[in-house]
């Protein structure tokens, strides 16, 4: 009898910090539902720098981590480092998340009987660069996996979706760890504290400062709203390029005393402990953690209506939903909250309970696990039918 061992699955990132992709794939590793399956990251990058957050996080919680550093925008010996690295771990599927992770990890894996799997997160499509390697993703490197994962049900029905067929396109839902509030302290712990005057209510909102995150238009809300509300403060957790635009923006509008840059925070759930009411204008989602883990958090929720989000918020009944690119939608929703809080709490209460019922980061985990087994039952079915080495694995 062969010697049973496990199913070796590594998922392949280029991080820019502590982001949604990622709390993905530490939950995909932290909640693994089979026995048979032994999860790793492995990160890739130009820069170390840019994994540094994700791989500390890696490190803290004692998951197996590779981190290969690249040498410019396409490195041959990268390639063959990262193929050596899947031989020698005996790595049956590689679970790729972005665009870098998906080439390097689609050439080192060509002629090797490993599975490859990409999630697609729903990425921006802020300027041309990024809409072509969108565009590349989508329509050629996607044809190259046996299994696409879509985080939502928009993102499944989209072209390149329809051109893969429902037999390459798998629609798993995010899932959140129902017990993340309760397993880590709501302090910012390693980490300057974000500091809140008295008698404030907060708005947040959490994500990379890119165009279609929507920050802009939630300026102008609050631009507008602040003659009513005198108390408004809006908290802005998250970093990337628009980070000078936006400040410069704040000064423009004299709303700068209102608005707080707390940059990337690791200590998320301190972060949602002071939030009154969390905020996402965003003009293109997947299915998006901040607002799985603000509505687990019973933080009243607005959030336009892209993506997976119409999903969650059910017309209304978890959360209030806008139109994207509408700051007086932004407005109108962001008043009705605050002149009605009875009724935003009794939602945040309800929008926590569907959370915990649908999107648990064991239903996810159970789904995706299942998915890896059945690309290799298919990848490594002989000629006669049988499927070679499964009496090798121990599930």
């Amino acid at each position: 009898m062969a010697k049973s061992r496990q199913l070796k699955v590594t998922h392949i990132r280029t991080s820019h910090g502590l982001a949604g992709a990622e709390r993905v794939i530490l939950c995909l590793i932290q909640t693994t539902q089979s026995k048979c399956v032994k999860k790793s990251v492995t990160l890739i990058g130009s820069d170390t720098g840019l994994n540094k957050d994700f791989l500390l996080e890696l490190k803290s919680l004692n998951i197996e981590t590779a981190n290969f550093r690249l040498q410019g925008r396409y490195d041959i010996r990268g390639i063959r480092r990262l193929r050596r690295h899947l031989i020698d771990n005996e790595i049956d599927i590689i679970h790729c998340h972005d665009f870098k992770s998906n080439f390097y990890g689609l050439m080192a894996s060509i002629g090797l009987p490993i599975g490859r799997v990409s999630t697609h997160h729903g990425s921006t499509k802020d300027d041309l660069l990024l809409r072509c390697y969108l565009n590349l993703n989508e329509y050629l490197f996607f044809h190259f996996f046996h299994r696409i994962v879509a985080v939502s049900h928009q993102l499944s029905t989209e072209p390149w979706a329809r051109i893969l067929g429902s037999d390459r396109v798998a629609f798993i839902p995010n899932g959140i760890d129902t017990q993340f509030f309760k397993r880590s302290p709501n302090t910012f712990t390693d980490e300057s504290p974000i500091l809140i005057p008295g008698g404030k209510t907060v708005i947040g909102i959490i994500g990379r400062l890119y165009p279609d995150k929507g920050h802009i238009d939630l300026f102008h809300a609050i631009s507008g709203l602040q003659d009513e509300f005198p108390q408004l403060m809006v908290l802005v957790v998250g970093d990337g390029p628009q980070s000078h635009y936006l400040k410069n923006a704040c000064r423009e509008m004299r709303i700068e005393n209102r608005v707080i840059f707390a940059g990337v925070r690791k200590n998320m759930q301190a972060v949602y402990s002071l939030l009154d009411l969390f905020v996402m204008p965003s003009i293109r989602e997947g299915l998006p953690m901040a607002l799985l883990e603000a509505m687990l958090a019973k933080i009243p929720v607005i959030a336009s209506m892209v993506g997976g989000i119409p999903t969650l918020l059910e017309n209304n009944r978890h959360g209030i939903g806008i139109s994207p690119k509408s700051p007086k939608e932004l407005s109108a929703a962001i008043r009705q909250t605050l002149v009605n809080p009875d009724e935003a709490k009794l939602i945040a209460n309800n929008a926590q309970e569907f959370i915990r019922e649908k999107y648990s980061a064991q239903a996810m985990t159970r789904r995706t696990e299942r998915l890896y087994i059945d690309i290799l039952k298919k990848l490594r079915r002989n000629k006669s039918g049988h499927i070679e080495n499964i009496d090798s694995w121990s599930c």
